[in-house]
């Protein structure tokens, strides 16, 4: 995303460069045709100046297309059972993972989070497509989860660069920062609370040794601790403009971070529950799709601007985390579904082929068998 902003912010530089020959050019036609045409009077030079500036503007103008707002669209899923009112892990896939090791460590902690999921579980999620109820609680669970798991990509992405980058083009958040507060995400605002604030870790801590600036992650007692610093470049902001939707705003570019799930299902692939996760009925297991979208707008005097474009790097590179962590479509290239699926059916046929070659040759055996006896 970055380097093709990059690329096409070099050709609009290029495209000025000859705008700017063009223009004096330009300058030497128009101070001959004034004196030889004097239609306006003495202000001719100038109307036809203004004319010409102005077709150069509204050209350049349409030819700057790398400030147009940029997308990424991350489909992803996670599979569920009604019965136990819990997800279905899927092994190689990360986010699944972290679905259900968030929701098991948040509902150990936090009664009111593990309420909520049971009064309004996902189950129910028909009757709000049916129009009899307006929202299910599990479902806004799921979407924090998702978008605090964006979030923490985020922050890691940030920190790294923070390290190798100067620091002094940084500003560094903590978890209990105005900004990071407003967001107002559940699942963040449990697990960066320090552990020495927490009961759940109280009656492990000997000697004030779980202060959080010595811990990245904790677990206790089912409990689930996570530092979370952020960082972001200077003169940026970021807060919650939506319900789904935060926006971080740089000096470079304005960054909109759209996490969705409604209770949609999802289509993964052909027999995958069955013969991936090893469900005996796949009726007995919903799967579930949600959205990532990142739209990333250039500011317009971005164009112009020569230096310092290596600290926007972490905007690539958080894309592809994102993929990495949440796409559908690179989780099943990842585990060559497609030509495990030809392989499986190709075995099962074979299979089939030779036992009823087999059964063929028993009826053979057995009808030379009859007609000795006769």
């Amino acid at each position: 995303m970055l380097k093709g902003f990059l690329k096409k912010k070099s050709d609009v530089v290029e495209l000025l460069s000859v705008a700017m020959v063009a223009a004096v050019g330009a300058s030497l036609i128009a101070t001959y045709l004034s004196e030889s045409v004097d239609f306006f009077g003495e202000k001719s030079s100038l109307y036809l100046g203004l004319v010409l500036t102005s077709v150069v503007a509204i050209y350049l103008f349409k030819k700057w297309k790398p400030v147009e707002p940029v997308e990424e669209h991350i489909q992803g899923f996670f599979c569920y059972d009604p019965e136990v009112n819990f997800p279905v892990y899927v092994p190689r896939y990360r986010f699944s993972h972290n679905l259900s090791s968030y929701l098991e460590s948040a509902f150990n902690e936090n009664e009111e989070l593990a309420k909520l999921w049971h009064i309004e579980p996902l189950s129910r999620v028909h009757e709000v497509f049916e129009g009899e109820i307006p929202s299910l609680k599990s479902v806004s669970l799921v979407r924090e989860i998702v978008e605090y798991s964006v979030l923490d990509i985020l922050s890691g992405q940030f920190l790294n660069y923070m390290h190798k980058e100067d620091n002094d083009h940084f500003k560094r958040y903590m978890h209990n920062d105005a900004e990071i507060l407003a967001l107002n995400n559940r699942f963040l605002n449990l697990f960066a609370k320090p552990m020495n604030e927490r009961a759940c870790f109280l009656d492990q801590d000997e000697g004030g040794e779980l202060d959080g600036e010595h811990w990245i992650i904790a677990e206790c007692n089912g409990a689930l601790y996570q530092q979370f610093d952020f960082a972001l470049p200077k003169n940026s902001t970021i807060k919650r403009i939506e319900g789904d939707t935060i926006l971080i705003d740089t000096p470079r570019a304005k960054i909109k971070i759209i996490s969705m799930f409604d209770g949609s299902n999802a289509y993964i692939a052909e027999k995958f529950s069955e013969l991936y996760l090893g469900v005996e009925d796949f009726l007995a297991v919903s799967d579930h799709a949600f959205a990532i979208k990142v739209e990333v707008e250039f500011k317009p005097l971005s164009i112009i601007s020569i230096s310092d474009w290596d600290k926007y790097e972490w905007i690539d590179s958080f894309i592809k985390q994102l993929k990495e962590e949440f796409s559908q479509e690179l989780f099943l290239k990842n585990i060559n579904w497609e030509a495990t699926l030809t392989m499986i059916r190709g075995i099962s046929n074979w299979q089939k082929l030779a036992t009823q070659k087999e059964l063929n040759s028993s009826k053979s055996q057995q009808a030379e068998v009859d007609l000795e006896e006769r």
